[in-house]
């Protein structure tokens, strides 16, 4: 089974991370990454104080990290109401072939494994296709997106709920992990996310209308 298993505790307490590896740590390797996530979040949150659409946050979060990593693209994901199924909300870099699959995200919908390990608010690293993290192929998720190398999976957790999940892939394998300081910066803006999708699904309830 792979080091994807081996849990590392992060800055942040009860959040766990898949491949993060000790040899791709020094923040000499990216030295902008942090600066770029940094001011992300402030003009997140600024954003969020002044109620922009949730469309509109959710984009900016994408731009933000795939400037900071140089993904080849990043998407997120919100849940459909009472449903275990995924609708995309916003892209940034390279657009991904439109289909059922890539636009639901269906392997999470289908795969109790993958599911199990977000809702556990593990962010999860696959290097490359012939990775066993979790005990599992994922060859399924790199024929959704063919030309993937490795891909991360960043789940948006609220009281055992998936809310959401951030996609994000590289045209290359086996890429470093993030540092503890970018790891920090990722789950400030997850939790941005969190709030807004969270807010999104309060206005839409029943009892607010």
């Amino acid at each position: 089974m792979s080091q994807a298993l081996g849990l590392s505790a992060c800055p942040i307490a009860g959040e766990v991370f898949y491949e993060l590896s000790t040899l791709t740590f020094s923040p000499l390797n990216r030295p902008g990454a942090s600066l770029v996530l940094r001011a992300g979040l402030v003009t997140l949150n600024r954003m969020m104080g002044q109620n922009e659409s949730t469309d509109a946050t959710l984009k900016r979060a994408c731009d933000i990290l795939q400037r900071a990593f140089g993904f080849q693209r990043v998407s997120i994901y919100s849940a459909l109401a009472q449903s275990q199924a995924f609708s995309v909300r916003a892209i940034s870099g390279k657009p991904c072939q439109a289909n059922a699959d890539t636009q639901c995200l269906h392997g999470i919908a289908k795969d109790g494994v993958v599911r199990e390990a977000l809702l556990k608010n593990a962010n999860l690293y696959i290097r490359f296709s012939s990775d066993d993290a979790l005990g599992q192929s994922w060859e399924r998720w790199f024929s959704l997106f063919p030309d993937a190398k490795s891909f991360f999976l960043a789940p948006i957790v609220h009281d055992n709920a998936l809310l959401g999940v951030i996609y994000a892939d590289y045209s290359r394998s086996n890429e470093q992990g993030w540092t503890s300081e970018e790891l920090e910066a990722v789950e400030a803006i997850k939790r941005v996310v969190r709030l807004a999708l969270q807010a999104e699904r309060t206005m839409h309830s029943p009892s607010s209308e």
